[in-house]
């Protein structure tokens, strides 16, 4: 960075720690921490599998992986969303493919036909009377943790830990005056590769002071008033877009279509907010749209 940049970036307050320091760089490369990090942060943290909107209707699904664990989060006939391993119990074929569809009134598993109801129940089971004492209630899909929040679908491959609302607690009342709810999909989501450790992903989004240098475009709208704030484990970058001396003219463009949401107080208007959730989980907020994105190893 150059002299000149480095004067006008921001001035921050930096809070001295000398228990502060950095991760080692072989926590970044080292596949048996790696290993460490599915089992104590990954398996047990909240990870989005959808939004409500995705599954309107029954037997609409979404599917999820992570580390090889395979879910499906599907709408039953009662109307409720529940979650399970992807996963038969017979033969451990995978039930249901893709990102999304619709398997109608129940799952059936494409190896060896065995069905189950929407709310898991295992009900057809081909050649039952060579099964000795076979117990259909025991061989039900296996449920995996499930939740909603803000129209999003949260799901925990190992329960314990917060519940999704204590979770989601510190941006509940600010995310909740934009009705994500009522929100519909732009597109659909899809993932990118890219190789680079979760953590550099992260802590890039979490650094505010390389818009200046990296982001022309976005620090014409911006400009230098972005604020940082840390609440427990949320980091929070918050903006208002504004007639900077930089702005060039698509920027000026933006300004005056950005539509007036009605439902938004007028300080909200014309902010932009980035949210970054322990561990690995971004909202991107608008007036007019919420993106999230989500770093999976």
């Amino acid at each position: 960075m150059s002299s000149k940049a480095l004067e006008k970036t921001p001035k921050l307050t930096l809070v001295s720690d000398e228990d502060a320091h950095s991760l080692p760089a072989w926590t970044y490369n080292d596949p048996d921490f790696m290993a460490i990090e599915k089992e104590k942060i990954f398996l047990p943290s909240w990870q989005v599998a959808g939004h409500i909107s995705d599954i309107p209707n029954v037997g609409d699904y979404v599917t999820f992986t992570m580390f090889g664990e395979l879910a499906v989060v599907v709408r039953g006939k009662d109307g409720k969303i529940r979650a399970f391993h992807n996963v038969c119990r017979h033969r451990a074929a995978r039930l249901v493919d893709g990102d999304s569809g619709n398997c109608g009134r129940q799952i059936t598993c494409p190896y060896h036909a065995w069905t189950f109801q929407l709310d898991g129940q295992l009900t057809g089971v081909p050649y039952l009377e060579d099964y000795e004492n076979f117990d259909r209630a025991d061989h039900g899909l296996i449920p995996i943790e499930v939740d909603t929040f803000a129209g999003f679908i949260f799901i925990r491959f190992r329960d314990g830990g917060p519940k999704l609302s204590d979770y989601m607690g510190p941006i509940e009342e600010e995310l909740g005056i934009y009705r994500t709810a009522e929100m519909k999909p732009l597109r659909k989501v899809g993932a990118r590769v890219r190789e680079v450790n979760w953590k550099n992903a992260c802590d890039n989004y979490v650094d505010a002071l390389h818009i200046r240098v990296a982001h022309d475009g976005l620090n014409g709208l911006l400009g230098e008033s972005y604020t940082l704030t840390i609440d427990r484990d949320v980091h929070k970058i918050f903006s208002n877009v504004q007639p900077t001396k930089m702005a060039k003219v698509s920027n000026a463009a933006y300004r005056k279509i950005l539509p007036h949401v009605d439902h938004l107080p007028e300080e909200r208007q014309q902010m932009w907010t980035y949210y970054k959730l322990w561990p690995n989980l971004m909202f991107d907020v608008y007036a007019d749209q919420v993106d999230f994105m989500q770093f999976i190893p």
